[in-house]
């Protein structure tokens, strides 16, 4: 692997920040102190799959996919049958050789529609292909349809390197965000992302994700998120571990819009004292976003986990609530269902009314 002179990237880095239109807008934002419905997950059945460290769950009509993140999993992906949970295939086999990755990154983007399932897979630092699932388990090996080539040119090894995450918007356009593990003291402390077109390498608009001050006490961890787009490529969210707020992002508008989960939600002082977990991961259906949440004082009142539902414009809809602590889910809004993994690594499946998304 070739490694990036410190010195080098930050000039980059600097040029591109130059170079950024700050599109946030701090005072489109609202404060959540109830959601609409309320639903308590009580109707679930554990699954006969037995696995070791799982850190991702994805269904289609046909098929059970989990991911996998440790460097001891020999796969990245293992296959199952959804009607009886039966193990099919592993699929993305660890190291440099062809169809094999180094560093699986979480998945964030998928394509499941008419009962296949694609899944943009990247791995560090410079992979990135979209696996057809199907034709992969019907082979016995990875078939990619797409692939992207990051290592044509010195400056986009640097932004694919330090970026936190990628979207395909199609027709080679991309969405990269900036990660915070490379700032330094004479950068934006700031994470942004940028609209960029891989024909002609330039960034097309950008937008800086919050707008705080570096102070003496600063923690680039409070930047901590996950992210997720919506099938329609018009809409996606960064959820903010820390800050416990999500920030949702509309393409077509260029507008940026805030939900806080709670009255200090935001307050990056406070956020820095406490360092606490607020929320987990973010997922999208075709028509909504979901969230995970653990509250605050969840030993008295039964509930470890929340799933907020929102409408793609950040309308809040509906809360789900979990006794179990889950760490990855899945919501297949066509069955009315919710797979999920928990801590203990049991995996879940939540019945709920079919209606419940109509």
């Amino acid at each position: 692997m070739r490694y990036i002179k410190h010195w080098q990237s930050c000039f980059f880095i600097l040029l591109f920040i130059y170079g950024c239109k700050s599109a946030t807008d701090s005072n489109n934002s609202a404060y959540i102190e109830k959601f609409p419905i309320t639903i308590f997950c009580g109707d679930k059945d554990t699954l006969p799959i037995s696995v070791l460290d799982p850190t991702g769950i994805i269904l289609s009509d046909s098929l059970l996919c989990l991911t996998f993140q440790s460097k001891s999993a020999k796969y990245a992906l293992e296959a199952f049958r959804r009607k009886d949970y039966k193990h099919i295939v592993g699929l993305l086999t660890k190291g440099r050789g062809p169809n094999e990755i180094t560093n699986l990154r979480r998945i964030n983007q998928w394509d499941i529609s008419e009962g296949k399932m694609n899944l943009l897979i990247r791995s560090y630092p410079y992979f990135m292909a979209w696996l057809d699932v199907n034709r992969s388990v019907d082979s016995n090996k990875a078939i990619f349809t797409k692939e992207f080539d990051f290592t044509t040119d010195y400056e986009m090894k640097v932004r694919i390197a330090e970026s936190s995450f990628i979207f395909d918007l199609n027709n080679n356009k991309l969405i990269i965000a900036r990660s915070t593990n490379s700032l330094t003291e004479s950068d934006n402390p700031n994470p942004y992302f940028v609209n960029f077109d891989l024909n002609k390498r330039v960034v097309t608009d950008s937008i800086f994700m919050q707008n705080f001050v570096r102070t003496n006490n600063f923690n680039s961890l409070v930047y901590d998120i996950t992210t997720a787009i919506s099938p329609d490529l018009q809409n996606f969210i960064t959820s903010n571990s820390s800050l416990n707020s999500i920030d949702f992002y509309d393409l077509t508008k260029k507008t940026k819009k805030t939900i806080k989960l709670s009255k200090e939600a935001g307050d990056y002082t406070k956020a820095v004292s406490k360092m606490r977990t607020y929320l987990g991961g973010a997922s999208s259906t075709k028509d909504y976003f979901f969230v995970l949440s653990y509250p605050e004082y969840s030993s008295s009142i039964g509930i470890n986990t929340i799933i907020y539902t929102f409408k793609q414009d950040g309308s809040p809809l509906i809360e789900f609530s979990f006794k179990e602590k889950l760490r990855y889910y899945f919501v297949d809004q066509n069955s009315g269902e919710i797979f999920a993994i928990d801590t203990d690594e049991k995996i879940w499946r939540y019945k709920l009314n079919k209606d419940v998304f109509s």
